[in-house]
């Protein structure tokens, strides 16, 4: 007898369960295209082209499940969010590039002073190739002299002074 109430006991339980799981399941509501309301405890296939909506047993909807999309819808899905995670990704690149430079310049006067110190640089690189290419011409002019003795006969002229004319 004790093994029989222990059998009721497990099918009373198991029924209780049961019925718990499917209660958290959720009821899932649709309109058809004929204008029919569909209910059912699982997604509705007659409603793969519409929004569904899941509801509590208490009738609380607990969320949408929109239309099944085509392959080309789809497509066009992860593209704009992969244009939108792109867009999120350059935005907090900028204002990480925005606090870098509020942190190095805090104000404009040391940004000034950078800035003259930046310029007096490249001004050093433009001077210093400026003294370079006017080296250069002065050593092309006494090539240009040594070479005009060879001018009607360029072939006469010694390998020495080709290779510096080259």
């Amino acid at each position: 007898m004790l093994s029989n109430g222990l059998v009721i006991v497990s099918c009373v339980t198991a029924v209780l369960l049961g019925g718990n799981a499917i209660a958290q399941q959720g009821i899932y509501t649709c309109v058809d295209g004929k204008g029919r309301k569909i209910t059912a405890d699982r997604l509705i296939v007659e409603c793969a082209d519409r929004t569904q909506q899941e509801v509590t047993p208490a009738g609380v909807v607990k969320r949408i499940v929109g239309p099944t999309l085509t392959d080309r819808e789809l497509a066009a899905e992860e593209e704009k969010a992969k244009l939108q995670t792109t867009a999120r990704l350059r935005d907090q690149e900028e204002k990480r590039r925005d606090q870098a430079l509020i942190l190095r310049y805090p104000n404009a006067a040391s940004h000034n002073k950078e800035r003259v110190l930046a310029l007096a640089q490249v001004d050093q690189l433009i001077a210093t190739a400026v003294v370079r290419t006017n080296e250069l011409a002065a050593q092309r002019t006494v090539i240009n002299a040594d070479f005009e003795f060879y001018k009607k006969d360029p072939s006469k002229a010694p390998a020495a002074l080709v290779r510096r004319r080259d």
